[in-house]
Order: C-alpha cells, then structure tokens, then sequence
C-alpha cells in the first residue's frame, strides 16, 4: 500500500491513497514501460527522514545509445510504529533528501555492501 502525508500541515499523519489518487497514480504508471527496475540506494535517517532512489528502464539503447530511463523516490516512514511507503511527491512537500550530487556516491555504497 502506497501512503501519502502533506508535511507542513498540522494534518502530517500519513493515509492510504483514497480510489481517486490510487487509480492516477496506476493510470500513469501504466503508461511507463519498463524494461527493468533496480534500486539504486536506500538512506535511513530517522522514523520520518528516509529515501529509497529506484531506476526504472523503459527503453533499451541500441547500437550504443544510452537506456532511456526515469527515477522513481520513496520515503519510508515510521509512524506509531507501523512502516509506511510514501510515494515522493513535492506537491505534498515529500522532497528527496539525498543532494542530488551525492546520489551516485551513495549509490556506489549502496552497490558494494550489497555484493558482501
């Protein structure tokens, strides 16, 4: 289940996706092919300051063109202990919190302590 929070209200409890905002976020997933996906990083702050970076690929490069790909972010929260995945989204105020420089360094990390 995907969340949602509007951070900088008083009203910051994250919720479910109603039906209205679920079936606009599948409409425009759906229109997305993908190829493959991977997680690029995960970073863990605190209970509501994490990101989790995945690359999706839509399209192979061919003939030595670049994939064609898009990023996706995620922000894992705890909140009254319970887990809950918000999709980041900056029109509620969800902003990555990795800069965007320091994302392939992180990335890099993320890579090798997987391969242990």
């Amino acid at each position: 289940m995907l969340y949602i929070r509007r951070l900088g209200t008083d009203d910051a409890e994250p919720r479910p996706l109603n039906n209205p905002e679920l079936a606009e976020k599948v409409a425009f997933f759906q229109m997305i092919p993908v190829e493959e996906h991977r997680i690029d990083y995960i970073k863990f702050n605190n209970p509501s300051d994490n990101e989790v970076m995945c690359t999706v690929i839509m399209l192979r490069g061919e003939h030595g063109a670049p994939d064609a790909t898009t990023k996706f972010f995620f922000t894992p929260v705890c909140y009254l202990n319970t887990w809950r995945l918000i999709l980041t989204d900056n029109r509620q105020g969800e902003i990555p919190i990795v800069p965007k420089g320091d994302r392939d360094s992180l990335e890099r990390h993320y890579r090798a302590v997987q391969t242990r």
